[in-house]
């Protein structure tokens, strides 16, 4: 007889489990991670993991005070374009913006991207540092996290022969 055939199977006793600490469990949590950087004027945003040849559209807020009016510049990023940066309402009693971004994955790498938001007078900015693990083909299908949306896939670089085109789903609108 192979081993363990026939031998009914015992649940692993409490011992045996794995703990990770909370800090560590919270980073992996199904939302988009926001981590101060060096200085107040920086903040790192986990966008997770994306797939290749893939366009998203990512919702999220920052806190910040910037005021209303916000520009940006985002002329050292390559994947990401800024679309919107409107002001969190006070109601909430929060000062930020919500932010609505393009993402394109076009390498199988680990990404970084830089966007600096720019107060109405110039004197203050807040520079967002955005981090994604881009999946290449066959490498799986991520879980995406809460605010990011597939909204283009391409398929013109499947292998298979067949003659591909973006497809394009619904997008979600900021709100």
């Amino acid at each position: 007889m192979a081993s363990g055939q026939g031998q009914p199977h015992s649940p692993p006793s409490r011992e045996n489990r794995v703990h990770f600490p909370d800090e560590q469990v919270q980073r992996h949590d199904s939302k988009i991670v926001l981590e101060q950087g060096s200085s107040d004027s920086e903040l790192h945003v986990n966008l997770g993991f994306l797939q290749l040849n893939h366009r998203y559209e990512v919702q999220f807020a920052v806190e910040d005070t910037l005021g209303d009016g916000v520009t940006w510049d985002s002329s050292k990023a390559t994947c990401a374009v800024l679309l919107q940066a409107n002001p969190l309402s006070g109601a909430e009693g929060r000062q930020g913006h919500a932010l609505l971004l393009n993402f394109q994955s076009s390498k199988e790498k680990l990404v970084t991207e830089e966007i600096i938001l720019v107060n109405s007078t110039g004197d203050r900015h807040l520079t967002l540092i955005l981090h994604a693990r881009i999946l290449g083909k066959d490498k799986g299908t991520p879980v995406l996290r809460e605010g990011i949306h597939c909204i283009e896939k391409d398929d013109s670089n499947d292998v298979s022969g067949q003659k591909s085109e973006f497809v394009r789903s619904d997008s979600v609108k900021l709100e």
